[in-house]
């Protein structure tokens, strides 16, 4: 599995693990779950935390077969109540802002140093449920291909 994939999957692993939502690549999610999706915001399930990458950069290059990225992903909540969404932003702002995490899926691993870089709310979506947006800085080595 290459570093970008270990990253957003790892992320969803984590968030998974630390009781904000459920992530399942291979099955629907129920109505009562809050499920995590990647690339996408769907429509189902009702409260959702989609992760979606938007932007890399190289920012130093040490030694030939690994470079030093940093890699920017949104984090997208869909919640029934403001106050939850509020502290989901927190729980996630705690875990990753500033801290060292390895994210492990399978055999393989990325460790990356975390960065709150913005969050807001997006207001409401056409059925009143409250959207959010949050937004990380990962920094880390990839190996060069």
């Amino acid at each position: 599995m290459n570093y970008d994939d270990v990253l957003l999957t790892g992320l969803a692993l984590d968030i998974a693990a630390q009781g904000l939502a459920v992530w399942r690549d291979d099955t629907p999610y129920l109505p009562s779950e809050r499920g995590i999706t990647l690339h996408r915001l769907p429509e189902d399930p009702p409260e959702v935390v989609a992760i979606n990458p938007y932007m890399e950069t190289e920012i130093a290059t040490y030694r030939r077969d690994q470079e030093t990225v940093v890699s920017f992903l949104q984090v997208r909540l869909r919640v029934h109540d403001p106050a939850e969404g509020l502290a989901l932003q927190g729980a996630l702002r705690d875990r990753y802002h500033r801290r060292r995490v390895t994210f492990t899926v399978g055999a393989d691993s990325v460790t990356v140093t975390g960065r709150q870089q913005s969050r807001g709310p997006l207001g409401d979506d056409q059925n009143g449920r409250y959207l959010f947006t949050q937004n990380f800085s990962f920094t880390g080595l990839r190996a060069r291909t």
